[in-house]
């Protein structure tokens, strides 16, 4: 089981429900017009683009990983 399915599971609702409310919070972060969210979004997305909510939850569980081990 993946995380969108554990979310969904728990909350009742759909996987695509699901990763419609992490997109929309992805859109919000990327848009963020503070200097210190967007320097973030800068290092964790190099690319400049907005990321899918798979690629998301991918680079952001190894950033808390990383931050953890360290």
């Amino acid at each position: 089981m993946n995380v969108f399915q554990k979310v969904a599971e728990i909350n009742g609702v759909s996987i695509d429900n699901v990763k419609k409310e992490v997109s929309v919070a992805i859109e919000k972060g990327f848009q963020s017009p503070e200097p210190q969210i967007k320097e973030m979004w800068n290092s964790l997305f190099p690319d400049g683009k907005m990321p899918a909510p798979e690629t998301f939850v991918k680079i952001i569980s190894a950033y808390a990983v990383n931050m953890i081990t360290e």
